[in-house]
């Protein structure tokens, strides 16, 4: 008997939402280091940003004093400033639509600030999930197990009967023991041939997006 599948859950940065410049590629090359220098610097504070209201450039001002470039803060926030907003993966909406019409709960989990998920709100994100959770919000940030456990909660399904797509391969590891299915997301069609073979979607739906 194939498994039955109810909610379906989504990262939103890098899977519904795009950002125009890749964000670590921008601040390794505005220090002049590598990316995975950043990175590691990055992730070691970046609980701060996911699960606290910290003032953005008491953060930075962390994880470049960490780097040994606290003097470069105050250039790098105008920087930041300037960026310009993100868009929608207009490919994914009539996926969300589709799902939903096939009966399935959908759900956004996302490793975001307090500002962040503001933004993500002003851009309309909670029209288009029944539940939208952001981790700054509520205390609790991927991969920690509680998150993709809570947002079967609020799905009320099992976890065993949740798929959740996000493009950090670090986010997918613990499926397995959690109880989800994972989905890595690299592009539409390789997240449609997944849904596909696991009977989510048929061929034609998928020609049909």
């Amino acid at each position: 008997m194939k498994k039955k599948f109810k909610a379906i859950g989504f990262d939103w940065s890098g899977v519904v939402f795009f950002h125009p410049t890749k964000y670590h590629q921008m601040v390794s090359e505005f220090l002049g280091i590598s990316i995975e220098n950043f990175s590691n610097s990055y992730y070691k504070h970046n609980y701060l940003i996911n699960l606290t209201d910290i003032d953005p450039k008491e953060f930075w001002t962390i994880v470049f004093s960490d780097l040994g470039y606290e003097s470069k803060v105050d250039a790098f926030l105008k920087v930041l400033n300037k960026l310009p907003q993100g868009k929608y993966n207009t490919d994914i909406l009539p996926l969300l639509n589709l799902l939903k019409t096939k009966g399935y709960k959908t759900g956004l989990f996302s490793n975001h600030t307090v500002a962040g998920a503001k933004e993500a709100r002003k851009f309309g994100v909670d029209n288009l999930f029944e539940v939208t959770l952001f981790s700054a919000e509520i205390g609790v940030m991927k991969s920690y197990p509680e998150s993709y456990l809570l947002l079967a909660e609020k799905l009320d399904v099992d976890i065993s009967e949740m798929i959740y797509i996000d493009d950090t391969p670090n986010n997918l590891d613990k499926a397995k023991e959690i109880g989800f299915e994972p989905i890595l997301y690299t592009d539409m069609k390789n997240l449609l041939q997944r849904l596909k073979e696991l009977d989510i979607l048929t061929k034609s739906e998928i020609k049909k997006l």
